[in-house]
């Protein structure tokens, strides 16, 4: 199975399906500076006007309502501009839910992903 490794972090991952590879990765172990590069990417990075070709790909937007760093409106606004997309929000978490409460997520998660084959 192929693999990258960043300093003590290993990820191991399967390719599957066909097309571009698309790789989502939250909290990550970086701290300080670890942070720079990836804030400096993010804001030269604008790939908004290419969301609508996710028309055919079952979509799950989950936010926090307590989230500072990535507040609802972004999650709401990102759905929105997905055609055909799923929003929903937990109701009493904040940043890093999926780590900090991730009972709930997972079985949101299971039940989007079982709803989408």
């Amino acid at each position: 199975m192929p693999s990258l490794k960043r300093d003590q972090v290993e990820l191991t991952y399967e390719l599957a399906g066909s097309g571009p590879p698309v790789l989502f990765i939250q909290g990550v172990g970086v701290t300080g500076e670890g942070w720079r590069p990836q804030v400096d990417a993010l804001s030269k990075h604008d790939a908004s006007g290419r969301l609508g070709e996710l028309l055919h790909i079952p979509t799950l937007v989950l936010s926090a309502a307590h989230d500072r760093i990535a507040p609802p409106s972004q999650g709401r606004a990102l759905a929105a501009a997905i055609p055909g997309s799923v929003y929903e929000e937990f109701a009493a978490s904040s940043h890093g839910v999926a780590i900090l409460d991730p009972a709930p997520v997972n079985d949101r998660l299971a039940t989007f992903l079982r709803s989408a084959e």
